[in-house]
């Protein structure tokens, strides 16, 4: 009948919005999602399978909270710019030495970028009307050496400088600074690690992973 044809159109309009929020909101989840979880966000959203897209709030690095909301997301530091570093003039430094260099010449600035946690969820149950009328307030506060900038998709900037902002430092400590400077120096000096994560698979279920990494784990243990 002819009256059922405006529902089915504001569906597929609905839908066509849905899928470029999702689209949008992966440029974000880019950078502060391990590859191995962006991939199993960005593929589907990809190949037109929206029902297999989620978010696992798990594997982001920290989380913030903010006027009373959980926001998920990754830590950055000005130490950690690989363009900050020379290879040459590294290979033969001792890590904690080129941590206090580093940490002299760029001072401590540290970054958190991340989404509401109730954007997360929305996306995860296909909540495409929630999506539709969500808009967060805008906050915009600037100190000497601290700045919250939330936007209205719900996306959250701390910097802190000289660790003003004691909830990031609490989650990005000088000591993970370093130890994600230490993979980095690993990678330059080329002395890599067997990951050692009990393995997952049936036939090795238990065994210590033998690939070898730069990093924590290796792709299948992260």
């Amino acid at each position: 009948m002819i009256v059922d044809d405006p529902p089915i159109n504001n569906l597929v309009e609905n839908d066509d919005t849905f899928e470029t929020q999702l689209f949008s909101y992966a440029i974000l989840l880019s950078y502060i999602l391990d590859s191995k979880y962006y991939n199993k966000y960005i593929n589907p959203l990809k190949g037109k399978k929206k029902g297999k897209i989620r978010i696992n709030e798990k594997k982001f690095f920290a989380k913030y909270t903010f006027n009373g909301k959980d926001y998920y997301g990754e830590c950055f530091d000005y130490r950690l710019i690989s363009e900050n570093f020379e290879t040459s003039s590294i290979i033969d430094t001792e890590l904690a030495k080129l941590f206090e260099t580093v940490t002299k010449e760029k001072g401590k600035t540290k970054f958190f970028i991340g989404l509401d946690e109730t954007v997360i969820k929305a996306i995860n149950k296909k909540n495409i009307e929630f999506l539709k009328i969500y808009n967060s307030e805008n906050v915009f506060i600037d100190n000497d050496k601290h700045m919250q900038f939330l936007d209205q998709d719900g996306i959250l900037i701390v910097k802190s400088i000289d660790g003003a902002d004691k909830q990031l430092e609490s989650i990005f400590t000088e000591e993970e600074v370093k130890r994600r400077l230490g993979f980095f120096f690993s990678y330059i000096k080329r002395e890599a690690h067997q990951c050692k994560a009990p393995c997952r698979s049936r036939e090795i279920k238990g065994k210590p992973c033998e690939i070898m990494t730069y990093r924590s784990n290796c792709h299948f243990h992260r």
